[in-house]
């Protein structure tokens, strides 16, 4: 098992919500809310991702995941 947070077009304006940028693999503007973290079986990832966003932007995930959970 794994955990994902999901990319969303619905954005409330919270700490726990990141803004991406805007990538030919997104059609419109998206997001990722840190507070809707799934589970996943790794057995559903051999689809192939049609993109990567730059470290950065993981970062900004991880800092919101940290101020979610409280680390």
């Amino acid at each position: 098992m794994a955990s994902v947070v999901l990319i969303t077009k619905q954005f409330e304006d919270t700490l726990y919500e990141v803004a991406l940028p805007r990538v030919p693999w997104l059609r419109e503007q998206s997001y990722i809310n840190v507070q809707n973290i799934q589970p996943v079986k790794f057995t559903e990832f051999v689809r192939k991702s049609p993109g990567k966003f730059d470290s950065n932007v993981i970062g900004e995930v991880e800092n919101a995941l940290k101020r979610w959970l409280g680390l």
